[in-house]
């Protein structure tokens, strides 16, 4: 792999780790307001 491919890779795998830490954060978010129904 070339330097450029590698940059693109990680910009790549950088992006795919910001989307699925905010849907992580969705999940969560809609987790506790579920739970604090119950509760």
């Amino acid at each position: 792999m070339e330097l450029e491919e590698l940059r693109a890779e990680i910009a790549r795998l950088s992006t795919a780790l910001e989307e699925a830490s905010a849907a992580n954060i969705k999940v969560c978010e809609v987790l506790i307001k579920y739970l604090s129904l119950l509760f």
